[in-house]
């Protein structure tokens, strides 16, 4: 596909699971369908930056999620556990069970473990250990 930042974040917003420049080597080609249709999310590195750079709001890789929304991702992604994320942002635990069912629902993801993958491929929950 095309570098240019406008197109990998369209392609992101619109689900797209991978991203490869068309003048990537064939076996790079091969290797990202084959990670994407195991589940996996590929970026090239050389779309990377468009997928996770920039303050917009509109260039954020999960445009669909509330700023609520984003946070709990990013704790997950963090390797917080639902309680301690209900702990740090003095709700209620159920609050929090709800917050990440409409995650999953908004990235089409069939669990906690697909989201956070999600998330992490995308630069999310690399600035805090988990508990």
């Amino acid at each position: 596909m095309h570098g240019e930042d406008h197109w990998v974040r369209a392609a992101l917003r619109a689900g797209a699971r991978g991203y490869v420049l068309k003048d990537a080597e064939a076996a790079a080609i091969e290797r990202a369908i084959r990670a994407v249709a195991d589940g996996q999310t590929i970026l090239s590195a050389e779309v990377r930056g468009a997928a996770v750079g920039g303050s917009a709001e509109a260039d954020y890789p999960f445009p669909d999620l509330s700023p609520r929304e984003r946070e709990v991702l990013d704790r997950l992604a963090r390797g917080l556990s639902t309680e301690a994320i209900a702990a740090r942002l003095g709700v209620a635990h159920k609050t929090i069970q709800n917050v990440v069912s409409r995650v999953l629902y908004k990235l089409s993801a069939r669990d906690r473990a697909q989201a956070v993958a999600l998330a992490r491929d995308a630069g999310l929950g690399s600035a805090e250990g988990g508990e």
